[in-house]
C-alpha cells in the first residue's frame, strides 16, 4: 500500500491563487481580495492565506505593497534572474553569462534562418534600430545608445519566433546591463565604438544573405569578451 500524501493546505490556496491570474479572474494591476476576504472565502486562516501570497510574490506572479495591499503583476523572467544573482544562485562570473548570452543569439538566428519567416521586416527593424545607435554616437548620447543597443539584440532574438528564448536571453542581458553600458559609455568617450558598430551591422547582413556561417564567424569574437 502506498502512503497517502496529505496536501499542504498553502499550497492549495496558492494553486487557487494562481488559477485565477492565469484564467484572467484577476488581471495585471488588479490588486487581490484582501487576507481576511480571501480566508473567509477560502475557509481557512490568514496566516495559510499570507504564506500562499509570499509563495506567489517568490515567483513573480504578485507583488505586496506595504499599506496597500497585493496587486498581480506582469511576469518577468528578468526580476526572477535578478533574485537568483543577488543570491548567488547563479554564478557570478560576468564572462559566463555573456557566453551563455551569445550563444541565446546564435541559437536565435539559427531558428530564424530555419524557419525563415519574417526576416525581411525583421532585417528592415535591424536597420532601423541600428540607425538610431549612429544618431546616438553622433549625438554623444549613451543612454539612447545603450536603449537602442539592447533594443536591436531583442530584435534578433524575437526574429527566432520562439518566446521562451527571447524571455531567456532578456534576463541574461539585464544582468549583464551595468557592465555593458559602462563599457559602451567608455568606448563612446575614447572614440572606439568602430567595432561594436561593425559586429552589428555584420549581424544584419548576416540574416538578410540568410548566411549562418557568416554569422557565426562574426559571433566568435563576442564569446569570452563583452560586447
Amino acid at each position: 500500500m502506498k502512503k497517502i500524501e496529505r496536501v499542504n493546505l498553502t499550497d492549495q490556496i496558492y494553486e487557487q491563487i494562481v488559477s485565477n491570474i492565469m484564467q484572467g479572474t484577476w488581471a495585471v494591476g488588479d490588486k487581490l481580495p484582501s487576507e481576511s476576504e480571501l480566508a473567509d472565502s477560502m475557509g481557512v486562516s490568514r496566516v495559510s492565506v499570507r504564506a500562499a501570497i509570499q509563495k506567489a510574490c517568490a515567483i513573480g506572479l504578485i507583488e505586496t505593497k506595504v499599506g496597500e495591499g497585493s496587486f498581480v503583476k506582469k511576469f518577468n523572467m528578468a526580476d526572477l534572474f535578478r533574485q537568483w544573482y543577488s543570491l548567488n544562485l547563479i554564478d557570478g562570473d560576468s564572462m559566463d553569462i555573456n557566453d551563455c548570452k551569445s550563444v541565446l543569439q546564435i541559437g536565435s538566428v539559427f531558428l530564424a534562418l530555419h524557419r525563415g519567416t519574417g526576416l525581411d521586416a525583421g532585417v528592415k527593424a535591424l536597420r532601423q534600430i541600428y540607425g538610431d545607435m549612429e544618431k546616438a554616437l553622433e549625438k554623444k548620447d549613451i543612454d539612447k545608445f545603450n536603449e537602442s543597443d539592447f533594443a536591436f539584440h531583442k530584435t534578433v532574438c524575437q526574429l527566432s519566433g520562439n518566446k521562451l528564448m527571447s524571455m531567456l536571453y532578456d534576463s541574461v542581458s539585464e544582468l549583464l546591463a551595468d557592465i555593458i553600458r559602462d563599457k559602451n559609455r567608455h568606448a563612446m568617450m575614447r572614440g572606439t565604438m568602430t567595432s561594436l558598430m561593425n559586429y552589428h551591422l555584420q549581424i544584419i547582413k548576416c540574416i538578410e544573405k540568410r548566411d549562418f556561417a557568416m554569422f557565426l564567424d562574426n559571433e566568435r569574437p563576442a564569446i569570452g569578451q563583452i560586447i
